[in-house]
C-alpha cells in the first residue's frame, strides 16, 4: 500500500511540483491538468488500486468533450504542501542587523 503524508487532507493548499502528466489518458478529452507551481486546494483524497489520488476545488472533477467524459484525479506525489510565510517571519531575518549597539557610547568627544 502506498503511504501518503498526513498533510493530504481536504481543504489543504498544495503546489504542483511535477506537471509531467500522461498524454492521451483520456483520448479526445481536453481535460484540465494542474500546472507547474500552481496552488490548488484539495477537495478529496481517494485510494484507488493502492495509490492515493487527489481532486481539487479549482479543477472540475468530471471533465467532458462531446459524448466522452470521465472523472479525473491526480497522483499525490506531483504535489507538496504550500508553506505560508507571514511578512513578520520574513522580517525576522533582519533583526540581527537592526540590533546595533553604538560604538561611540561612553566615549567623550571634543
Amino acid at each position: 500500500m502506498t503511504s501518503a503524508p498526513n498533510w493530504l487532507t481536504p481543504g489543504a493548499s498544495v503546489v504542483c511540483i511535477d506537471d509531467d502528466w500522461p498524454v492521451g489518458l483520456l483520448p479526445g478529452v481536453p481535460y484540465r491538468v494542474p500546472m507547474l507551481n500552481e496552488v490548488l486546494t484539495i477537495a478529496s483524497v481517494e485510494l484507488h488500486n493502492w495509490a492515493v489520488y487527489l481532486t481539487f476545488i479549482e479543477i472540475p472533477l468530471h471533465q467532458t468533450a462531446g459524448p466522452i467524459g470521465a472523472d479525473v484525479a491526480y497522483y499525490w506525489e506531483h504535489f507538496r504542501p504550500l508553506v505560508k510565510r507571514t511578512i513578520g517571519d520574513d522580517m525576522k531575518i533582519f533583526a540581527p542587523l537592526l540590533d546595533v549597539t553604538r560604538v561611540d557610547e561612553g566615549v567623550a568627544h571634543d
